[in-house]
This record gives structure tokens, C-alpha cells and sequence, in this order.
């Protein structure tokens, strides 16, 4: 009793496809917007019909600055915070195997970690020989590695603590703590603390590492030879003299040879010598 017809519609709609993006600077540099830079993933769970990715066409903007402290950066991360500076996609993934973008509604997910630039700074100092071993940030020279400060920043060591273990009794030389191309000696300078500076300096943005180097020098030693008078024909007195400058307790009697000679002897011609 009827013509019959038939209207079908079947929609397929877009499956869900995670795309995550991680990336990674060090402090101070400039940030990539370089795909080949970062680790891309799909989530292959996603993935139907065996498609594959290529990332090859992603186009990324990255508003992580050259000043942005060590720490990461979120863009739409699963459990983070966005935060303000980030990475975002601005072109899509272009191809892949059997992979049509049209296909899926795709979320990107971003995250760019700005880790710690290394930092060496070498500590030298010095003192004279029996003297006591400052630890006065003043007293001593504070290098920062060539080019590892970042954005113009500058160290202002006078916040570090510093202990030296270099008695008064250490002998001349040189004591080291972490010298480049030299043996730690028992007796050394070590910093701690928390190193600050000016700009944008943080010492949180940097690996630091302290060469110590502190040098013992000879102390002074005035030495006076006191004048004698003799008879013509008779002995030649004893010669003396008189030290000034002597340290830790040292004093003559321990210089078992003082070194003073004359060349004239009993029956010598009357004269100065």
C-alpha cells in the first residue's frame, strides 16, 4: 500500500588526539621554535587505522624569555597551571601515514623546562706567612667563569660565607679546594651561602661551582748584624745580631746557622771589616 524511501544519515565525527611537546633550554639562552628541538608524542592509543604522526610541519611560538627563571612553563599540560610565558602550536601536523588532521580534534600539550646554567666561580686570596687567615669576602678576588654570566648580570660575592682551615703555622705555598688541573690540599678555602648579584641575577638559576686557590707568602725578616770592637792582636769577639719579624714563637736560637762570618782575625791590621 506504500512507496517506501529510505533517508539515512551517518555522521563520523572527529576522534580525540593528544599531541605532547616538551622542550628544553638552559638558563640565559635564547628559546627554540624549532620543532626538531623538542620531543613530540602522539598518544598512539588515539591513533586509528594505524595512522602516524609527522611533526615535521608543527609551527611553534615560544614567549619563554631569555630572563624567565629556571622552572617549567605549561601550555594546556595535563594537571598544570598555564602559566604566562609558554609554547604554542600555531600550525597543525600536516601528515603522516594514513593520518588526515581533518579527522581528529587535536589538543596540544606543552611543556618547556628552563634548567640551570653552569656557573664557575674562582676564589683567590692571600696572606703572609704567621698571619691569621681571613675570611673576609673583602680580602679576597671573586672570577666568574668567561661568558657563563647571563643578561649582563654581575656577581656581588660579599653575601658568601667563607671558611679557611690555612693556619698561621702553613708553610709558604699555595692551598687548593676544587683548582682547576691541581690536588685539594687539607688546609683550604671553602664558600657557602647564597651567592647575589646585580640584574636579574638569582644563583637559583645556576649550577655554581667554587675553585679556591690561597696562597701563603714569605713573611719579612729584618735581621741586624750588631757592630763589634776589637783590640788589634786580641780575639775577635762573638758575633751577634737581632732578628725582627720572627712568627709563631720561632726566635733565633731555632736558626742553627745565622750565616755571620767575618774576615778578620786575631793579628788582622786595624781597620773596619
Amino acid at each position: 500500500n506504500y512507496v517506501i524511501t529510505y533517508h539515512t544519515k551517518y555522521d563520523v565525527t572527529k576522534a580525540p588526539l593528544d599531541i605532547t611537546i616538551i622542550g628544553t633550554k638552559q638558563y640565559g639562552e635564547v628559546s627554540s621554535t624549532n620543532i626538531s628541538d623538542y620531543a613530540a608524542t602522539a598518544n598512539t592509543a588515539q591513533l586509528k587505522n594505524s595512522n602516524t604522526v609527522n611533526f615535521d610541519g608543527l609551527t611553534l611560538t615560544n614567549s619563554v624569555s631569555t630572563t624567565d627563571n629556571v622552572g617549567s612553563y605549561y601550555n594546556n599540560y595535563t594537571g598544570e597551571t598555564d602559566t604566562t610565558d609558554n609554547v604554542a602550536v600555531t600550525g597543525g601536523i600536516s601528515g603522516g601515514t594514513g593520518f588526515d588532521a581533518n579527522n581528529y580534534n587535536i589538543a596540544y600539550h606543552t611543556k618547556y623546562d628552563v634548567t640551570k646554567a653552569p656557573l664557575d666561580i674562582t676564589i683567590t686570596g692571600t696572606k703572609i706567612y704567621g698571619d691569621a687567615s681571613s675570611t673576609s669576602p673583602s680580602d679576597y678576588t671573586f672570577t666568574a667563569g668567561t661568558s657563563q654570566l647571563k643578561n649582563g648580570e654581575d656577581i656581588t660575592p660579599t653575601s658568601l660565607t667563607l671558611t679557611n682551615s690555612v693556619g698561621t703555622g702553613a708553610n709558604v705555598g699555595s692551598y687548593y679546594n676544587n683548582y682547576p688541573d691541581k690536588t685539594d690540599t687539607p688546609e683550604n678555602v671553602s664558600a657557602s651561602g647564597t651567592l647575589t648579584g646585580t640584574g636579574s641575577f638569582k644563583d637559583s638559576n645556576y649550577t655554581i661551582t667554587y675553585h679556591t686557590k690561597y696562597a701563603v707568602t714569605p713573611a719579612p725578616l729584618t735581621i741586624t748584624i750588631d757592630d763589634k770592637t776589637g783590640i788589634y792582636g786580641s780575639i775577635i769577639p762573638p758575633l751577634t745580631d737581632k732578628y725582627v719579624g720572627l712568627k709563631n714563637g720561632d726566635t733565633s736560637a731555632d736558626i742553627a746557622d745565622n750565616g755571620i762570618y767575618t774576615t778578620a782575625i786575631k793579628g788582622s791590621p786595624a781597620g773596619t771589616y
